[in-house]
């Protein structure tokens, strides 16, 4: 009984901790198909050429992932598989005692079958309780056997069941060792393709200094506005609007819990400073993320607040700036606008678009979290993908 009862405690965390696997398994196929729809969108100039790197870059960390969640998926069926095996041993154990104990029990209801000996037995009896008790025994040990032979029908039907089960888990783990060997094969094309594009545009050095360069001055020029946005509305905490002070408190509790501001996007740039995806020498910075999605798709507010600023970036379209409360959130690279200064919107109300990469297929949005002036990694604030 005991070992009945860990066998279906430790079945029911191997189901659980199954069921999370292939929860992450599917968020990692879906980063997986939205990055191979962005890359058919990249063409060969430069920029895109690093988003590309930067895309496949993405693709083969989520394919890594992917493959780890299938070993632990793999993982999950060998231990069943061998709680399942280990079952059937202990129950095929338990039908042979059974089946022991029931061979006993037929010889000696056989020796004693002879109705007649069982009546003088009975009738021998000193008196009226112990002859009660004589004819109880004969029924009992008849009942005894009809639950003894049922048990071991009842086993040997559990058994036959495990067999089958054992057998649908075993297909299932050669699926998934196959599902794996598919996989292995895909990441090393996929890293074949990032040493092709790295060695590629490492001879194209100059080009891409040069667009480090006017990116720079395009964050440089994004950063001025924003700064100076953010402190003309600036707000403390004994100034904020009864509305703003709303926003501020709901905001912070929707911390991880954020939508993203753009549909089927992919992060391909992370927030603050890190090495040049090409020129590892060279460190760039991101205010916030930079987010690959198609040209076209829509922006969308992160939560309620007020429109407080909307301006151009030379070379890289419109920027809106959004007010909640103590709290800012800024979308660059809009294509379309949908607002006006001022406006109120509330969370997932459209902004606009998002703007192409110097004019080709790949849109890029880069997104940013403020409060007052101090920045924010937009990821911690946003829902984990």
């Amino acid at each position: 009984m005991k070992y009945l009862l860990i066998l279906i405690l430790f079945v029911d965390l191997l189901v659980y901790s199954q069921a999370s696997t292939k929860n992450q398994q599917k968020k990692y196929l879906d980063n997986l198909r939205k990055s191979e729809q962005l890359l058919k969108r990249t063409s060969n100039n430069v920029r895109l050429s690093v988003k590309n790197l930067q895309l496949l870059s993405n693709q083969i960390n989520t394919r890594e992932l992917l493959l780890f969640s299938i070993e632990k998926e793999i993982e999950f069926y060998i231990k069943k598989i061998a709680l399942y095996e280990t079952d059937i041993i202990f129950s095929e154990r338990k039908i042979e005692k059974l089946k022991k104990e029931y061979r006993k029990l037929l010889y000696y209801a056989y020796r004693n079958r002879n109705m007649q000996q069982k009546i003088i037995f009975i009738l021998s009896a000193s008196n009226f309780n112990q002859a009660y008790i004589r004819l109880r025994y004969f029924q009992q040990f008849s009942e005894h056997l009809k639950l003894q032979a049922q048990a071991i029908h009842n086993l040997q039907n559990d058994v036959s069941q495990k067999i089958v089960d054992l057998k649908v888990l075993k297909d299932e783990k050669t699926t998934f060792l196959q599902k794996k060997t598919d996989e292995i094969f895909v990441l090393e094309e996929e890293k074949a393709r990032k040493v092709s594009s790295f060695e590629n545009l490492k001879k194209k050095r100059n080009e891409i200094i040069a667009d480090i360069e006017r990116k720079r001055k395009q964050n440089q020029h994004l950063l001025r506005t924003v700064v100076k946005a953010v402190e003309t509305t600036k707000s403390t905490e004994t100034t904020l609007t009864v509305a703003q002070k709303n926003w501020t408190e709901k905001f912070e509790l929707s911390k991880g819990k954020l939508s993203w501001p753009v549909h089927g996007g992919v992060v391909l740039s992370s927030f603050g400073e890190h090495k040049h995806p090409v020129l590892k020498k060279v460190m760039v910075r991101n205010d916030g993320i930079d987010i690959g999605a198609k040209v076209g798709a829509l922006i969308v507010s992160i939560f309620d607040g007020k429109v407080v600023s909307i301006l151009t970036i030379p070379g890289a379209n419109k920027a809106v700036i959004i007010n909640h409360g103590l709290y800012f959130s800024v979308y660059s690279n809009v294509k379309v606008l949908f607002v006006k200064k001022g406006q109120l919107l509330a969370r997932n109300e459209k902004i606009g678009t998002v703007a192409s990469e110097d004019g080709g297929q790949l849109g890029m949005l880069n997104f940013q979290i403020w409060k007052n002036t101090e920045k924010q990694n937009p990821k911690i604030w946003l829902k984990r993908k």
